[in-house]
This record gives structure tokens, sequence and C-alpha cells, in this order.
């Protein structure tokens, strides 16, 4: 049903379960020499959220605020990014 709804023009957004997050954002933090004020365990809380978007052309997201600081990669294409303050 995603790769439908992609194919179809459609931006997908996952948003991993917990322990998943845990891994990812634990390991990703670690081998980049990042702690965030805390201590890394893959079993504990890192202080960090795993959000993946998937788009397909040109999206806009409305103005907004994040709660946290936020590191992107992007794997194809471009992105432009407008900060106010």
């Amino acid at each position: 049903v995603a790769m439908s709804c992609y194919r179809s023009g459609h931006s997908l957004y996952f948003n991993p379960e917990d322990h998943v997050m845990k891994q990812w954002v634990g390991n990703l933090a670690s081998d980049l020499g990042l702690n965030f004020g805390t201590t890394f365990d893959p079993n504990s809380v890192t202080g960090g959220d795993l959000e993946i978007f998937a788009v397909r052309g040109r999206h806009v997201s409305p103005w907004h605020f994040d709660a946290q600081h936020n590191f992107t990669v992007q794997l194809q294409g471009s992105k432009r990014w407008t900060i106010r303050a």
C-alpha cells in the first residue's frame, strides 16, 4: 500500500517504534561522537527521535517549531530551508 501511494505522488512519513529509535538514534549519535546531554545505552532513552520522510517531487511543510535539534540526511535531490528568527 505504501509503495502504491508513493508512486501515485503522495508523501510518506514514518515514526518507528521506541525500540527501533533507541537503537538507531543511539548508534548514530555514538558513531558521530554526539551525546545530546545524555549517556548512550541502546536500552535507555536516548533523547532523540527518528522520523523518515519519502517524498516525490515538491513538498512544503508549514511554518513550525521543532522542540529538538535536527540532523538531516538526504539521499537524493535537493532541499531548500528557510529559517525565521
